[in-house]
């Protein structure tokens, strides 16, 4: 199969979630669109944001933890799909919208990285 150099930036991925409700865990996916980095432009962001602290003795709080992964994750996460209000009506993808949508609870940005890591993991696979 011949390789189709990609024109496209970015790619879009499946992301499964929780979120409490009525007592439970209640699942949902969206589809995010991932940043195609070049490796320099990863590793520079890696390094200025969540890795940071790799390789220190430093240990960040988790104020400080919070805010790189979700600057590192603002820089990835580019837009989404089948992300509606409570009317059914499609949110637009805006930085200040998916920043809210980090803020729904803790956690959410960990489902967020491990997406973008394993979209990574499988490319890396399968090339």
């Amino acid at each position: 199969m011949a390789f189709t150099f990609p024109s496209n930036p970015s790619y879009f991925w499946d992301v499964t979630f929780y979120l409490p409700e009525d007592g439970e865990q209640k699942e949902y996916e969206i589809r995010l669109k991932f940043a195609r980095l070049p490796w320099k432009e990863l590793e520079k962001l890696t390094n200025q944001t969540i890795g940071k602290y790799y390789n220190t003795k430093d240990t960040p709080t988790n104020t400080e933890y919070k805010k790189l992964s979700n600057d590192f994750l603002k820089k990835v996460v580019v837009g989404w799909e089948d992300v509606v209000d409570d009317n059914g009506n499609e949110i637009t993808f805006t930085t200040k919208k998916f920043e809210e949508f980090l803020d729904l609870m803790p956690g959410i940005a960990e489902y967020v990285f491990d997406a973008y890591n394993n979209s990574q993991k499988v490319m890396s696979e399968k090339n």
